[in-house]
């Protein structure tokens, strides 16, 4: 609230679901951001920010709601197709996205649940080492060139501001 005004911010999720796991950790990041707004404008103007202010900024911040991790994935190859035309990167490192993206894809069908860029985090990021070694029997090479093209995924995705991770992805590594 700033002035006796309340500030209300709708996510989107139906009140009678939201002790779920999945909508705990949506609600949980709209406050982070939320917060991390009005820290922000106390930091540089000294005083509360207007209403107005934090709802267009929750606004432009914002991931939508219903694109998942493979909308986002789609972007991702769109641009790198176009960076290999330019010659840019090489032929054989889309190959290695697309071979991501089909990793992905089965542990999406593993997890029966659509990821989304919010649920990335760093024991996702465990779970889908363990897939790759467990389930998809790859050995360390593999697995660890799936997650550098991950981390180079995410790497666009934060560029974009379609995200900021809790976490330092970069650190993901296979022994």
């Amino acid at each position: 609230s700033n002035k006796g005004l309340v500030f209300r911010y709708p996510t989107g999720i139906d009140p009678k679901q939201q002790n779920q796991p999945e909508n705990q950790q949506i609600i949980q990041s709209l406050v982070k951001k939320q917060r991390d707004i009005i820290y922000q404008y106390r930091l540089e103007h000294g005083c509360n920010p207007p209403r107005e202010y934090v709802k267009t900024r929750m606004r432009n911040d914002s991931i939508p709601s219903n694109a998942t991790l493979q909308d986002y994935y789609k972007e991702f190859m769109n641009h790198k197709q176009s960076a290999v035309k330019h010659g840019n990167i090489k032929q054989q490192s889309l190959v290695d996205y697309t071979n991501l993206h089909s990793s992905l894809t089965e542990f999406e069908k593993l997890t029966k649940k659509k990821l989304l860029l919010m649920y990335v985090t760093e024991d996702m990021v465990n779970s889908f080492k363990t897939f790759l070694i467990n389930n998809r029997g790859m050995n360390n090479n593999s697995v660890s060139k799936r997650l550098k093209s991950f981390k180079i995924f995410l790497n666009f995705c934060e560029a974009k501001k379609y995200m900021k991770l809790n976490f330092d992805y970069t650190q993901i590594k296979v022994k």
